[in-house]
């Protein structure tokens, strides 16, 4: 794996090289070496990224990078996606049978990640 920049990641699966998004601007210094399992998203066919130069909002690759395999864990690097993934998997054992979670949830100014109903 190569990261020439922030939001690329070049990433090789056997003697291809795969040019891949990196929805994570941050460092990951410790994630960002070679030989770093990745786990890649493929676009879906009408999302494939074109080979002119993209327009804004265009897809510039036909991957992301939306996670790695870090000390026996699966670290996430899509930040946008977690809340999702905390919605569905994690805070439904928190809280009991029936509750209504609202992501999102605008307080003010402000917004609250999660408000839970009770039923």
């Amino acid at each position: 794996m190569g990261r020439p920049n922030r939001f690329v990641i070049i990433a090789r699966d056997g003697d291809e090289e795969l040019v891949c998004h990196c929805p994570n601007p941050g460092r990951i210094l410790e994630f960002a070496i070679p030989g770093t399992p990745l786990i890649l998203e493929e676009r879906l066919p009408g999302e494939k990224a074109e080979s002119r130069l993209p327009r804004p909002g265009q897809a510039k690759t036909n991957w992301t990078a939306v996670a790695v395999r870090y000390h026996g864990a699966v670290v996430p690097l899509a930040p946008g996606r977690m809340n999702k993934v905390a919605g569905k998997l994690v805070l439904p054992g928190f809280f009991p049978s029936g509750t209504t979670l609202k992501a999102e949830y605008p307080v003010g100014n402000s917004r609250f990640d999660f408000l839970g109903t009770e039923p």
